[in-house]
């Protein structure tokens, strides 16, 4: 298996910032894990009276590509 770094999005040039690894035999087939695996939406609701009452991040994984993949490393480290 491989290692599969993902770049889709870098919040030193935007607001918004997301990275993953993902393990496959393929980038095709890392882009499918990904995208299976990936929510579509993260909230962070807060309590009543607090400044900011929600912030939601919204994904959608159908635009995840193999030219997101800024990394593929061969074999599989750390834990795995």
């Amino acid at each position: 298996m491989k290692r599969f770094h993902f770049d889709l999005g870098n919040s030193n040039t935007g607001p918004v910032g997301l990275s993953a690894v993902v393990y496959a035999d393929t980038p095709e087939a890392a882009v499918a894990i990904l995208r299976e695996n990936l929510l579509d939406q993260v909230k962070a609701d807060t309590e009543d009276g607090d400044a900011v009452a929600y912030a939601h991040v919204y994904v959608n994984p159908d635009n995840i590509t193999i030219a997101d993949i800024d990394e593929a490393e061969d074999g599989m480290t750390g834990n795995r």
